[in-house]
């Protein structure tokens, strides 16, 4: 990695963010798309939210995925996760080249995953707010042990690393909720703010009705026609990375468990004929969702079950044991549990399991291929779906923030591919 400074602060992008997030949040509304327009108006008060503190003097924490933000919002200091944000942005503005070829020249290996390609890109090129500190962990990504250190690089800002352990063993989870009041400790020096314990017991809570409510969800989509959007698992993950422990993250799964409720009650679904059933594996790329509505109401293909995305450990919130509680909750958060292995005894036997439970008809698999850990799983889960419930495993190569390396209309072409082998079965 080069060691050089980010630019100076050009915030109009960010701001153009915000805007075009409310406008299409309040279309939604209109629309009568509840869901859709809460997920829109959440985005753009979390990203407002920012822009207010560093303008009334507040305390922003730039932070990785899955570190958890129950301590930071028990601290009062501004969660900002870099991952969302920057690919939020960079998706949003379509700065596909700009930002990526920005972090190229900053060092980053061009093969690595185009999601922390874009952390880099936009704070080097000064479109996202400098943070006031920047802490970070590696969690089923490996990407994120670099990307902290290259934004405190960038920003010339204080941060701190959290040791977590790749397994959950029992002392394991001592040992992380004790790095985590690290976090905690070093926050509070710098900020001058104090974590309050009231109110981290409150945000617990709330992770609990968050996670109850996502395990109503998904025991709703069994249902047949499915009552969900093939895009709202990945609104959902969206909003736990940004809202996890709050109200607001509540009510967002409680209006979607409330719209699925009601389809189900009527016997509806939302494709207009519903014809197959997919499994899926790791998210759609982001630059790409688009193409899993056009799926859904072309072709009738409704995405059912997505274990890496939906499927929570045995977690249930102890708010009077603190941050005991929160280490417990992240290793039961889908993607740690599904990657942190054994693949066979997580995401095999989950995706295994639940292939049959939502009677899939296939099983689609979204490589990322600036993803080396998730891709070396592909194997292991199409044999097992060979061996275990004889359905159809289908491949589609793609990167999350790179239409380049592999473009929306050749995505289209393979899941049509994919339609018409299912179709072969009917």
């Amino acid at each position: 990695m080069v060691s050089l400074k980010a630019t100076a602060e050009d915030l109009n992008r960010y701001q153009q963010m915000v805007t075009v997030l409310q406008g299409v949040a309040q279309r939604r509304h209109q629309a009568g798309n509840r869901a859709d327009g809460l997920y829109y108006q959440l985005l753009a008060d979390y990203y407002a939210r920012v822009l207010r503190a560093k303008q009334e003097g507040g305390f922003v924490v730039a932070h990785t995925l899955m570190l958890p933000t129950e301590p930071l919002l028990a601290m009062g200091v501004v969660p900002l996760c870099m991952e969302v944000t920057t690919s939020t942005l960079m998706v949003l503005h379509r700065e596909y080249e700009e930002l990526l070829s920005t972090s190229k020249s900053f060092g980053l290996n061009p093969f690595l995953c185009s999601v922390h390609k874009s952390v880099v890109g936009a704070w080097a090129k000064g479109w996202v707010p400098t943070p006031d500190a920047v802490v970070w962990s590696k969690q089923a990504c490996e990407n994120t042990a670099m990307v902290g250190g290259a934004l405190m690089d960038l920003c010339q800002c204080p941060g701190y690393y959290v040791d977590r352990p790749y397994r959950c063993l029992g002392r394991e989870i001592e040992y992380y909720a004790a790095e985590l009041q690290g976090m905690v400790d070093f926050l509070e020096g710098l900020s001058g703010r104090k974590l309050d314990g009231d109110m981290l017991r409150r945000c617990i809570g709330h992770a609990g009705d968050m996670v109850s409510l996502q395990r109503q969800i998904y025991e709703l989509r069994k249902a047949v026609p499915s009552p969900a959007t093939n895009r709202r698992s990945a609104q959902m993950q969206t909003i736990n990375w940004l809202y996890f422990g709050t109200v607001e993250g509540a009510a967002f799964n409680q209006a979607i468990l409330e719209e699925m409720s009601g389809l189900v009650a009527e016997g509806k679904g939302y494709a207009p004929r519903e014809r197959f059933r997919l499994l899926t594996l790791f998210p759609a790329p982001i630059h790409s969702w688009k193409v899993l509505d056009w799926l859904q109401q072309e072709f009738g293909v409704s995405v059912v079950a997505d274990p890496f995305l939906s499927h929570w450990g045995d977690w249930e919130p102890e708010p009077e044991l603190g941050m005991l509680s929160v280490a417990r909750r992240c290793f039961a958060i889908p993607a740690c549990r599904e990657m942190h292995g054994p693949a066979l005894e997580a995401m095999v036997k989950d995706a295994v399991a639940d292939a049959v439970a939502y009677k899939a008809d296939g099983v689609l698999y979204w490589a990322n291929l600036g993803c080396s850990h998730g891709t070396g799983t592909i194997r292991l889960l199409r044999d097992a779906m060979a061996r275990e419930v004889g359905l159809p495993f289908y491949v589609v190569d793609m990167e999350y923030c790179d239409p380049s390396i592999v473009p929306p209309e050749e995505i289209k072409e393979r899941l049509e591919q994919f339609a018409e082998l299912l179709a072969e079965r009917e």
